[in-house]
């Protein structure tokens, strides 16, 4: 630790400045403190941590009873897992008056991606969040091939709305399917699917949940061609 600073009497009263550094291998700090009658009245200190898991810059002021905050930090976790967290804070004493973060996390594998984004924000004794979640994984293998996408809305209220996209192929059937989860057991589903052994193509829609419409079209090539449809809806053919 290294410090350097000065000192004076002005009309009977102390005052100073020190200025303080810290070089170690990990991390290093400098201050820089005001002293009035030998007690700290205003401090500013900058943080700089580098180790193999979090890469940390902080910055912190502080008048009297008031304190500021500022800090940003990637950190690497295992399975591939990175966060860039951003925080700022301002408090009287032991008294929160504002804070907010965010949070970028991002995750890559050689079969899945995620990438998310969260904020929270904290404001006269409330909280407020929202943020949003995207992934995607590939579950294919040598048979068959399956690929999975999802979008997710989070509100501050902790309400969720997710959006899941689903495509698959293999012998029997080729398909896409689109589900909308809006509430707790709450789902539309769309899909549209081609069976390959009985020659058919089925599409089916939820305008309202668990109503589904859906249209089914059968081919025939053996004798000529021959083409089925029919609709159906709330259970009944049209």
């Amino acid at each position: 630790v290294k410090a350097i600073g000065f000192e004076a009497t002005v009309l009977k009263k102390h005052v100073g400045v020190e200025g303080v550094w810290l070089n170690g291998k990990t991390l290093k700090e400098a201050a820089v403190q005001l002293f009035w009658n030998k007690t700290v009245v205003a401090k500013t200190t900058l943080k700089l941590l580098n180790n193999s898991n979090r890469k940390m810059v902080e910055v912190r002021s502080q008048v009297d009873r008031f304190a500021a905050e500022w800090q940003s930090s990637l950190i690497s976790q295992s399975g591939g897992v990175k966060e860039l967290i951003m925080t700022r804070m301002a408090r009287n004493g032991s008294q929160s008056l504002f804070f907010d973060s965010s949070k970028l996390t991002w995750s890559k594998t050689s079969k899945s991606l995620s990438l998310g984004y969260q904020y929270n924000l904290k404001l006269m004794g409330r909280s407020y969040e929202h943020g949003w979640v995207a992934a995607y994984n590939n579950y294919s293998n040598a048979e068959d091939s399956y690929h999975e996408a999802t979008v997710s809305l989070i509100s501050f209220k902790d309400k969720v709305v997710t959006l899941t996209g689903v495509y698959k192929n293999n012998t029997e059937e080729l398909s896409n399917v689109l589900t909308l989860n809006y509430l707790p057991e709450k789902t539309m589903t769309h899909s549209l699917t081609w069976f390959k052994k009985s020659n058919s193509v089925k599409l089916s829609l939820e305008l309202l949940p668990r109503r589904p419409i859906t249209w089914t079209t059968t081919w025939n090539t053996e004798h000529g061609i021959s083409i089925n449809s029919a609709f159906e809806f709330l259970n009944k053919k049209i």
